[in-house]
């Protein structure tokens, strides 16, 4: 239930992330955010046969992604014959297969493409490479070569060639791996030490402030940022661990279970469905902060209903993996 709160606080960072621009919040969220998905599910991480991974992700990300992606080509489409300009339809087909970033993008569902290929390679690494290997080396060689991975990808490949999220997922694969290091080196942190690393993680936090856009495979101080990411998500641990028995830990981990849906729901209406409009049209005398936080709540609102939806409806279980 840790991990469900912290993913459903993950995916309310999300929405807030993109929405909430008008109280400064994107630059600072946008640090954290995603790193903690990768880590949460790097902790989970065990070494599977290639093509048994493969057909469960395919499932479990990519069914979720072809989903939505399809809804946004069929926007495409409407717009392009509404305009007859067929630029507008080869626009959102660059956006559907999210082939450069940030010009073409499809919002949230980045992550999904991105998370498959750095499930995929890292699997394959510890399969193959480092099968064999004692545990300390081990640990050693997936800190090294993940590591050295992030840097190059981060430093020497240009986004264009990001090319489904292939060279993001490379990328991501760093913070994946400190997930599951954690959970191979069983680390327990001191009182004392949980509150130095957690203090110094947020004064990172603070000089990251817009230094960082993971989709966009931007770190503009790596080593800070990357501390930044990995304390605050280290202080999200901690703040559900000990308060998981709350009700509202319950319905945090209630969503964090539906954190995919979440992510497919609100890129449809992120990137497709005008509520900003919608808003305007019914608060016309609002103030750009009041329409902001409106909509990132009506975002929040339509998401968790549409969790409810889900929960409800066999077929749709299946589509997003909900047991």
């Amino acid at each position: 239930i840790t991990f469900d709160m912290m993913k459903g606080i993950g995916i309310l960072l999300v929405i807030i992330g993109h929405l909430a621009h008008g109280y400064g919040l994107s630059p600072i969220i946008y640090v954290f955010h995603m790193p903690l998905f990768f880590i949460v599910s790097g902790y989970f991480y065990k070494p599977k046969q290639p093509l048994v991974l493969f057909k469960r992700d395919v499932k479990l990300l990519l069914l979720p992604y072809a989903l939505v992606a399809f809804f946004i080509l069929l926007y495409g489409a409407i717009i392009a014959l509404v305009n007859h300009d067929v630029s507008k339809f080869t626009y959102w087909c660059s956006s559907a297969m999210n082939v450069r970033l940030p010009e073409a993008s499809v919002g949230p569902l980045w992550f999904m493409l991105a998370m498959f290929w750095c499930r995929m390679v890292y699997n394959l690494l510890n399969i193959y490479l480092l099968k064999n290997v004692v545990k300390r080396e081990k640990i050693l060689l997936e800190v090294v070569i993940s590591l050295l991975v992030f840097v190059v990808t981060i430093k020497c490949v240009p986004v264009k060639y990001n090319f489904c999220c292939f060279v993001v997922g490379l990328s991501s694969m760093f913070f994946y791996m400190i997930g599951h290091v954690a959970k191979l080196a069983d680390l327990h942190i001191s009182k004392i030490s949980s509150v130095l690393f957690v203090l110094l993680g947020f004064y990172c936090l603070y000089l990251s402030y817009d230094d960082v856009e993971m989709a966009g495979m931007r770190y503009d101080c790596l080593p800070v940022n990357v501390f930044a990411a990995v304390s605050v998500t280290y202080f999200i641990y901690l703040l559900c661990a000990r308060y998981k028995d709350l009700k509202i830990g319950k319905g945090l981990a209630w969503l964090g279970r539906f954190s995919i849906a979440v992510f497919c729901i609100h890129t449809l209406m992120y990137r497709v469905v005008p509520l900003d409009r919608v808003t305007k049209i019914f608060i016309p005398s609002g103030n750009e902060l009041f329409i902001s936080g409106s909509v990132t709540l009506l975002h929040i609102v339509l998401s968790i209903l549409f969790c409810l939806f889900v929960e409800r409806v066999r077929i749709m279980r299946a589509v997003f993996s909900i047991k």
